[in-house]
């Protein structure tokens, strides 16, 4: 960790250095390592949070993990290495899919399913189709009868109408800064819908700013089947009383 406002830790070393890599992954156990961690971490939270408070698990989609254990060379060679590709995915998502079960029996009640690879900036949806999807609801297949799933759509030109097409009770994009706005997402996609802060300016603006967008989404929505969110990581730096001033914003426009 350097210090990224985002909480997120810098990458230090890639084990896909070349296709040749994919067909030497082997499955991990979820419990041990940094799984473990991040499952006794939920185990921890859900005891000291109120039990009307609920927890939504952090699961990367398969193509994410891939793209982040190559350095983003895994777009590169689902052109160019396909097999060897869909072998590692494979992998993947077996234990992806281990993670989500296990973070249900450790105390979550939904899943945050994110996918920073669906977005027609880094790849075309016939591509998303044939190596992320079909993985994607492979892992999220258990969810369904064990709790929520909000579907985060990653990225400046996400693929909409692919997270339509998921089985999440939940979508969230970057509503603040792509297409389509928070009224037509849940318009098209007939969800609820997650969204109407701009992660990018809470942790600066000022508290009636943030509280103004937190009206705006719940003008747009009607107050319906709409969850008052970031569009993606908020700031760890976000002060409390911005984000104090969108609950009460909230709270009372919804009154």
């Amino acid at each position: 960790f350097e210090g990224a406002p985002g909480g997120t830790r810098t990458m230090t070393r890639f084990p896909i250095t070349g296709p040749a890599d994919w067909t030497t992954l082997k499955p991990v156990d979820p419990h041990v390592g940094f799984n473990g961690m991040v499952l006794d971490a939920l185990r921890r939270t859900r005891r000291q949070l109120h039990p009307a408070v609920p927890i939504f698990q952090t699961i990367f989609s398969p193509f994410t993990i891939a793209m982040k254990l190559s350095a983003g060379t895994a777009v590169a060679h689902a052109r160019s290495h396909p097999g060897e590709l869909h072998a590692a995915l494979a992998v993947i998502s077996g234990v992806t899919r281990k993670m989500l079960e296990a973070s249900f029996e450790a105390g979550a009640e939904g899943i945050f399913f994110a996918t920073q690879a669906a977005d027609t900036t880094i790849m075309d949806e016939a591509t998303y189709r044939a190596f992320g999807l079909p993985y994607d609801l492979e892992v999220l297949e258990p969810a369904k009868d064990r709790g929520w799933t909000m579907f985060h759509l990653h990225g400046e030109a996400p693929m909409f109408e692919l997270g339509i097409g998921t089985p999440a009770d939940i979508l969230n994009w970057h509503d603040r800064r792509a297409a389509p706005d928070l009224a037509a997402g849940q318009r098209q996609s007939g969800r609820c819908v997650a969204g109407g802060i701009n992660e990018r300016t809470i942790a600066t603006a000022s508290p009636a700013e943030a509280a103004a967008e937190a009206r705006d989404a719940v003008d747009q929505t009607g107050g319906r089947h709409l969850i008052v969110a970031p569009g993606c990581v908020i700031p760890v730096a976000t002060p409390e009383a911005t984000i104090r001033a969108i609950v009460d914003a909230v709270a009372i426009h919804t009154s």
